[in-house]
């Protein structure tokens, strides 16, 4: 993959003096990717990791950690403004948000002070909404989006983002969503790594 966005990620799991050169604490390797992140004093937060040989950050622009507060509903944010070493005139804005579980008014604050720290027309914003996709309009999350210019990429059948209590898939479970801005973006299908298997040491499997 060449861009991970992570929710509730602790400086326990990816310590702010980790560099990506060494192991992480638990044993995995993210070889090549650069952190950014947002730790929340509650013990969890967000994180982009950009691919290096893909991704520059752009200099111009820092990156904008949004705090968890009451007013955000103890979740955090962080936006990362990059630009692709293939194509450096295109700069992108990669969104990582983790939402509460409830509170339609919290949810608002958080996405949209996020989606206002994006200053690029590509935007790729993903994360954990604590949202299934029949509630997106209810809460105003989806009218935000589509006023920002953005769309979401459908979950692929079967992923398991989409996990019942029981541990079972089913697309009325889902409540992590991926949306983009870019027309060729649109196109393009998201992918979700898999759950932590029983002899796996890494809190998400294999990205893809």
């Amino acid at each position: 993959a060449d861009i991970y966005l992570l929710q509730e990620v602790d400086s326990f799991f990816l310590p702010e003096s980790w560099q990506p050169t060494h192991p992480l604490p638990c044993g995995s390797v993210l070889l090549g990717y650069t952190p950014f992140r947002s730790y929340s004093s509650r013990g969890e937060g967000t994180v982009v990791l950009l691919k290096d040989d893909k991704f520059e950050k752009d200099t111009t622009i820092d990156v904008v950690a949004l705090e968890a507060t009451e007013e955000h509903g103890w979740k955090t944010a962080v936006v990362v403004h990059a630009r692709q070493k293939e194509a450096p005139w295109q700069q992108i804005a990669v969104v990582s948000v983790h939402l509460k579980w409830g509170g339609a008014e919290e949810k608002q604050r958080l996405l949209h002070d996020a989606l206002s720290a994006c200053k690029s027309r590509i935007v790729v914003l993903g994360g954990d909404f604590n949202t299934k996709a029949r509630e997106l309009r209810s809460t105003g999350l989806e009218q935000l989006l589509q006023t920002s210019g953005l769309l979401r990429i459908p979950t692929p059948e079967g992923e398991p983002t989409a996990l019942t209590g029981q541990l079972r898939w089913d697309p009325r479970s889902v409540i992590d969503h991926l949306y983009v801005s870019s027309p060729p973006l649109r196109s393009r299908v998201a992918t979700v790594g898999p759950l932590p298997r029983e002899h796996s040491r890494g809190p998400w499997g294999p990205g893809r």
